[in-house]
């Protein structure tokens, strides 16, 4: 249980990290398999296509650690600790869990803006008739932006509640009954 207990804390972490290697690998070969077919070499289109892919590596990277981490906290970590008493760093764990969380919750609004710059980058310095109205893609990635950071905090708070409230069933047993700054540097 111990060892299941310690997969469910580190398991955000992991899906950040599959998530984020997968679209940087993307970043790089999907300008090369365009170089590939094209036969010519395009650097601007190298550095768009890493730069879009790590903007949406953050996004990977970041609400699916939250995601993940809110569900561990929620369901699966309660369940392991049914049969078994807490190990006393277990409490430790989940108060760098609780920082963690919310480092990926500042971070995740920075891959929007990444995103709106790009397309300002890339958007014709003179609109010719025809041209596509870049306006219209900013627009979305504003409004996505926002209801994606709304979301992102409310499940960033669940977590910190949670965590809060893990806090106290993993106090070691010499410790129960006894008042712990623990709960309070969660919410701090």
């Amino acid at each position: 249980l111990r060892l299941a207990r310690h997969r469910a804390i580190v398991l955000g972490h992991r899906i950040a990290i599959v998530g984020m290697s997968l679209w940087l690998i993307a970043g790089i070969a999907f300008p090369i398999g365009i170089h590939a077919y094209a036969q010519k070499f395009m650097p601007e289109v190298y550095a768009k296509f890493i730069l879009s892919m790590f903007a949406c590596g953050i996004i990977s990277c970041c609400l699916p650690f939250l995601a993940t981490t809110w569900l561990t906290i929620r369901v699966y970590f309660p369940l392991l600790l049914a049969n078994s008493t807490p190990e006393p760093n277990e409490q430790k764990k989940l108060m760098n869990l609780s920082w963690y969380a919310g480092i990926y919750f500042a971070v995740s609004p920075v891959a929007p803006l990444i995103a709106v710059l790009l397309i300002l980058l890339s958007s014709p310095r003179i609109p010719t008739p025809g041209d596509p109205d870049p306006r219209l893609a900013i627009g979305g990635l504003i409004i996505s932006s926002i209801l994606g950071f709304g979301a992102a905090y409310l499940v960033w708070q669940r977590i910190r509640g949670d965590l809060a409230a893990l806090a106290v069933v993993t106090r070691p047993p010499d410790q129960i009954g006894t008042t712990s700054q623990s709960t309070d540097s969660f919410l701090a």
